[in-house]
């Protein structure tokens, strides 16, 4: 699903930073536990779709906290972490 060495690389990055981000379960992961399971069928079916038409890749992420980092700051990393998007 998402790509290994740069994924492990950026991991022990991240956990040196202290910001512990879980590998990921699927194309939705809810670690704040906020999405109803309904909803995350529903992104799981849009996403499937998308991926079947375009190749893109999408991950839908919710986290507890950012321990004092930005949404962006974050999800850059976790894009990273992850591979999303990776050739």
């Amino acid at each position: 699903m998402f790509r290994g060495a740069h994924a492990l690389a950026v991991a022990v990055l991240l956990q040196a930073q202290g910001i512990q981000i879980p590998q990921p379960r699927g194309f939705v992961n809810d670690f704040a536990e906020v999405i109803p399971a309904e909803s995350e069928e529903r992104l799981l079916r849009i996403i499937t779709d998308v991926r079947g038409k375009s190749g893109g890749d999408i991950a839908v992420v919710t986290l507890p906290r950012l321990d004092g980092r930005s949404v962006e700051e974050v999800g850059l990393q976790v894009l990273r972490q992850w591979g999303v998007g990776s050739p």
